[in-house]
């Protein structure tokens, strides 16, 4: 019998690596596998908040997302007269109209005096020809 080593006609080249260097039968080339991914708290949160719920409502079948009723409920506790629920839902609110009242772009109104000033002390440092 002779040895799988000892081949002479076996020739090296591509998609025929040496024979030295393959993978042994029954071996893996990656024996632990593929590493799995580590999602974040925020990720898992967030596709969780997303999810659809069927809820009743006013006799209905309503299909809400679990988001709109963490909101809902917060906001009737606070109603209700839960004054940790009114501080959370007034400290979101005011966070939320900051966020986009800075992405609408709004500016605070011009103060004349102030706009006076600024261009004197331009008109200051480059002279006028």
């Amino acid at each position: 019998m002779k040895n799988d080593d000892s081949d002479d006609d076996y020739r090296v080249g591509p998609g025929k690596p040496p024979k030295h260097t393959r993978f042994k039968r029954g071996q893996s080339g990656n024996p632990n596998g593929r590493p799995k991914v580590k999602v974040s708290f925020q990720a898992v949160a967030e596709r969780e908040l997303m999810r659809l719920v069927t809820v009743p409502e006013n006799g209905k079948a309503r299909r809400r997302t679990k988001q709109q009723m963490v909101v809902q409920s917060v906001i009737h506790r606070a109603i209700k007269g839960d004054h940790k629920a009114s501080e959370l839902v007034f400290r979101t609110f005011g966070q939320t109209k900051e966020i986009e009242s800075s992405a609408a772009g709004e500016l605070p109104t011009a103060d004349p005096d102030m706009l006076k000033r600024i261009k004197a002390r331009l008109n200051r440092m480059v002279p006028e020809d």
